[in-house]
């Protein structure tokens, strides 16, 4: 299986293959992918009559007769089929599967074949090994982890800014994979940033969108910190979103669970890997969990996810204003004892 990065370095250097199957998980990326083919492919005024795209296919000959036919006054020509059940067997007569993989045996140089597909192709059928000897599987499959952190820095790199760890894993906890929200909020942080290249995190949090899990590691940040304030302003822009007062609730308590539960492990001598195997996330929330959990002891914690739980069962029993409520227990969890 090719490496994405490596086949768009061929693709520009005018290495095209005449098929590709591009599988994995990302829409993002292969619509990215796909846009990138088309921009170097399709070049002149007659890109548009060299592109043509399938999203439902009624015939394997309709195909094959299409990348069979020359291209209109230009070198290349490109079909994108986005079909999935191309590669499910029984989909198609044996006549027909017979005609496509005599094509994959003896492909149109001058077309660029590109079909789109999950995970659950059958890479032990004869199609997938057909076409992987004719041309290129290409994995689109969504960036985790570490690799997830490269690709933001690329993302940045692109608009010549190189942003700090914190800013990088802020956006990396807060996208949870989606891509199409990583490049919308990079972008609105570049121009907000204008020429400067250097990027911190307190440089551009106002321009940030503020989702519910980056407004929840914020606000128990600035709460950490007795930055009440700041930590009531992160709980209204929550609310404005149309976020319920409850379910900033219970991600509250999602969020404190965890750092009990990082103090507990840590105690118990588990390694870092294990800690975010036992508490689920990637290294770099784990990293910001333990930041904050060095602020709290085991007992405040127990306490604060015990008046968390009461506050549960007076949304859930009391007629009371409920913004009211999260707002006086936000200022209690900031200065815990006082009244």
């Amino acid at each position: 299986m090719a490496d994405l990065n490596s086949a768009l370095r061929e693709l520009k250097n005018g290495n095209v293959l005449p098929v590709y199957l591009v599988i994995g998980d990302n829409d993002f990326l292969k619509d990215s992918l796909i846009e990138n083919f088309k921009k170097i492919l399709l070049q002149g005024d007659n890109g548009d009559f060299n592109y043509q795209k399938y999203d439902k296919v009624e015939s394997l000959k309709e195909i094959i007769d299409a990348a069979n036919s020359m291209p209109f006054f230009s070198e290349r020509k490109l079909i994108v089929v986005k079909d999935e059940g191309v590669f499910r067997p029984g989909v198609f007569n044996d006549n027909e599967y017979k005609y496509f993989i005599e094509y994959l045996a003896d492909p149109n140089p001058a077309t660029c074949l590109m079909f789109i597909a999950g995970n659950d192709v059958d890479k032990r059928g004869k199609l997938y090994k057909r076409l992987s000897e004719s041309g290129k599987v290409l994995d689109c499959e969504t960036p985790k982890g570490v690799h997830l952190l490269k690709w933001i820095n690329r993302e940045f790199a692109f608009y010549d800014k190189k942003p700090d760890a914190d800013l990088v894993n802020l956006l990396a906890s807060a996208a949870k994979g989606d891509l199409y929200f990583l490049v919308n909020e990079i972008n609105k942080i570049c121009a907000y940033a204008g020429s400067k290249q250097i990027l911190k995190l307190e440089d551009v949090q106002e321009v940030l969108a503020k989702t519910l899990d980056a407004g929840i590691f914020q606000m128990i940040d600035h709460l950490a910190e007795k930055k009440l304030n700041k930590a009531l302003k992160g709980l209204n822009d929550l609310l404005e979103l149309g976020e319920s007062p409850i379910l900033i609730n219970y991600m509250l308590a999602r969020h404190y669970r965890q750092l009990l539960q990082y103090l507990i492990y840590s105690k118990k001598g588990l390694s870092e890997k294990e800690l975010g195997q036992k508490l689920g996330v990637p290294f770099f929330v784990l990293g910001k969990l333990g930041k904050q959990a060095r602020g709290f002891s085991i007992e405040s914690l127990a306490d604060i996810l015990n008046a968390l739980y009461k506050l549960d069962l007076k949304f859930k029993t009391s007629f009371s204003d409920s913004k009211r409520m999260l707002e006086l227990t936000i200022i209690n969890l900031a200065y815990p004892g006082q009244k």
